[in-house]
């Protein structure tokens, strides 16, 4: 890992949620892409090496990074939009 940090070639995995919690989260409001897309030439061309992915669906969306690190917790998410802080 500190080999790809020194390099600056991480880049964040894409991670997965249902379309249920697509739902609850409002993720369509996202920039997405078709799931059969290529990830990489996204990444390359529109979004960047650290934009943060999620597929859900059939979809890949590019989501801030505060949905990304918490995708797993959709109940922190919702809060979190309704506080207006992040502005989700």
């Amino acid at each position: 890992m500190k080999y790809l940090e020194k390099f600056k070639l991480f880049e964040y995995a894409v991670k997965r949620c249902s379309v249920a919690d697509g739902d609850k989260i409002d993720i369509h409001q996202y920039a997405n892409f078709f799931a059969s897309g290529s990830v990489t030439g996204m990444k390359n061309k529109f979004y960047g090496k650290n934009a943060t992915l999620v597929k859900c669906g059939n979809y890949i969306y590019n989501v801030p990074k505060e949905i990304y690190d918490n995708i797993d917790d959709i109940d922190k998410i919702l809060l979190m939009k309704k506080s207006d802080k992040y502005n989700l």
